[in-house]
């Protein structure tokens, strides 16, 4: 489920830093002066990569804090 969350996360992640680069040097270029950011891969990858990395990381620790919890008493608690 992490893994799954992290893929979409990353892709997602790595497209808006694209338009949100492309969109803010649009915002800054005029008739005069122009930028443009071309797409470094390398950069995408490693994003992308973090993201998933991340996501997956942090599984352990939801694993650790679910086995410390009284399930059975939360359900409880939660459908009051």
């Amino acid at each position: 489920e992490h893994l799954v969350i992290g893929i979409i996360g990353g892709v997602v992640g790595a497209v808006a830093s694209l338009v949100a680069a492309e969109w803010m040097g649009a915002a800054f270029s005029n008739w005069a002066f122009t930028m443009s950011f071309p797409i470094q891969w390398d950069i995408v990858l490693f994003t992308a990569v973090g993201v998933v990395v991340a996501s997956v990381a942090v599984v352990p620790l939801g694993l650790f804090r679910v086995r410390l919890m009284d399930l059975v008493e939360k359900t409880k608690e939660f459908s009051h």
